[in-house]
């Protein structure tokens, strides 16, 4: 009895041994970034304990995480492009319009639920304290306006580059700076008073034009698929490229929970005002239910109404990708893992994945536009500047104007809040009491920005299923129509040399 008690036991135990085993190294990659940022917090902690670091050790203490960031950018642009030209020449014109108005329509939905859902958290658990003292220049109206109209003229002037290796690295934008007006002597306070103004500067700006890229790379997938066999060559050449781009990214893999330990070091090292943090906590706690309601709620309520499927395998799939856009808080930076999980843990057409990836996190930052209006009219609240029914719109516009054209980089959110404030008026140096949080909230925002995208491929997917076997059918009919029409050719030839030899 006991003997056989041993070997049930043994038994057992080898088979929670292999499971466990097979659990570790199937999620090996986010087991080592989770323990990555809880070494990260917990060795910061020690530091500030020790002593306040200078800037310079902070410095060096983020250069391992800046090398990280620096290798995932670096295979952004290769990645983006030979992907939309893959994806864009692996459809049909007529199915990728369908394929392309799914996927707007999945966009501006998603952007309008964060946007509305924002509003209505915020006013509801931070309304606004009304005062009858509220400035109107028209100055800032006109700046408004102005800013608006070429905020979308920036975009229309992205999406053509007028230099495709310019647009790898730089893009054409507004942006509003303070310009301070020369001293002037006030008699009535014998001082020299000083005036700031917001004025609109044009220029490009060091960043990548990933709607440039998107909108060339676009173009010449479309190309290739009317050039059929003739452009096969060149397609293959794109396809090589795109191989070896997600080669490297496995490569890069294997660094990022290193990369991730020093880049949570040093975030922790910068919170150095943890009582003005504090004060901000309801803030935090608005945002954060916005993103756990629209990304728990409102996403998989779309995915599971349009498809009746459980949206949760689809978090499942890209766990990976979530943990890695909360630790890097960088969507394009993240990208390439969200693609890798897509088309391997869910099994994705690859050609959905390259062409909608790539536009989606260039376009659809849900997280973001709800951060920025919970923000903009946090500072008016804080300010006691009551925001009427017409300002509240604009916020809600330009929020969802500035997260379109937003780069998919760490602090996005703190750039285009600057923005989204000066459309209703408000000075951008209010915002900066927002930065305590940043970081964290940043992170939060990239993690829905992320899920988003990763709701819209597979829903778009389960919707053109029928598309694509239909393209699959086409393009197999015209590879055998290709192979007989090879395999004729010599018998021909054959034909024609016995005709003349016989002629001879």
């Amino acid at each position: 009895m006991e003997e056989r008690r041993g070997i049930q036991f043994q038994i057992v135990s080898r088979f929670n041994w292999s499971k466990c085993r097979a659990f570790i190294l199937e999620n090996i990659f986010m087991i080592s970034s989770v323990t990555g940022f809880l070494m990260g917090i917990v060795i910061a902690l020690i530091i500030n304990a020790i002593g306040t670091p200078t800037d310079l050790q902070k410095d060096l203490i983020f250069f391992p995480a800046e090398v990280l960031l620096n290798m995932l950018q670096v295979i952004t642009v290769p990645l983006i492009v030979t992907s939309v030209i893959i994806g864009v020449a692996g459809l049909s014109v007529n199915k990728l319009s369908k394929i392309a108005a799914r996927a707007v329509i999945f966009f501006c939905l998603t952007t309008l639920l964060s946007v509305t859902l924002g509003l209505i958290l915020v006013l509801m658990m931070k309304p606004g304290v009304s005062q009858d003292s509220q400035e109107n220049v028209e100055e800032e109206d006109e700046m408004i306006i102005s800013y608006t109209t070429q905020a979308l003229m920036d975009l229309i002037r992205n999406f053509v580059p007028k230099n495709l290796v310019q647009a790898c690295f730089q893009q054409f934008k507004t942006t509003v700076q303070e310009e301070r007006a020369a001293p002037k002597f006030d008699p009535n306070t014998t001082m020299n008073a000083t005036t700031t103004t917001m004025v609109l500067v044009r220029g490009y700006v060091m960043d990548t034009n990933a709607l440039g890229l998107i909108v060339c790379s676009f173009a010449i997938g479309v190309s290739l698929h009317h050039l059929g066999n003739d452009g096969k060559l060149l397609l293959d050449m794109i396809v090589i490229i795109n191989n070896i781009t997600r080669n490297v990214v496995t490569w890069i893999l294997c660094y990022l929970p290193v990369g991730v330990m020093f880049m949570i070091m040093r975030n922790v090292l910068e919170v150095y005002d943890w009582q003005t943090a504090s004060k901000l906590i309801k803030f935090m706690i608005v945002v954060i239910i916005g993103q756990l309601i629209h990304g728990l709620i409102f996403l998989p309520g779309i995915y599971f109404l349009m498809t009746r499927r459980n949206p949760w395998i689809v978090m499942k799939g890209v766990a990976p990708a979530l943990m890695t856009a909360l630790f890097i808080s960088s969507s394009s930076a993240t990208m390439p893992i969200t693609m890798r999980c897509c088309a391997r843990r869910l099994k994705i057409d690859r050609r959905i994945t390259r062409f909608m990836m790539p536009i989606g996190t260039s376009t659809n930052m849900d997280g973001t536009a709800l951060y920025e209006v919970v923000a903009a009219v946090f500072i008016a609240n804080l300010h006691n500047i009551y925001l009427d029914v017409g300002q509240l719109i604009t916020v809600g516009v330009m929020a969802g104007i500035s997260s379109l054209g937003a780069a998919a980089i760490p602090a996005t959110g703190a750039a285009t809040t600057l923005f989204v404030l000066n459309s209703i008026g408000l000075p951008v140096k209010k915002a900066s009491i927002l930065l305590a949080v940043e970081w964290l909230l940043d992170r939060i925002n990239t993690v829905n920005n992320v899920w988003s995208d990763s709701v819209g491929v597979a829903l778009v997917y389960h919707l053109s299923t029928a598309e694509l076997a239909e393209m699959t059918e086409q393009n197999d009919a015209s590879v055998a129509d290709s192979d007989a029409q090879l395999e004729s050719c010599p018998s021909e030839e054959a034909d024609e040399f016995t005709d003349a030899s016989s002629c001879i």
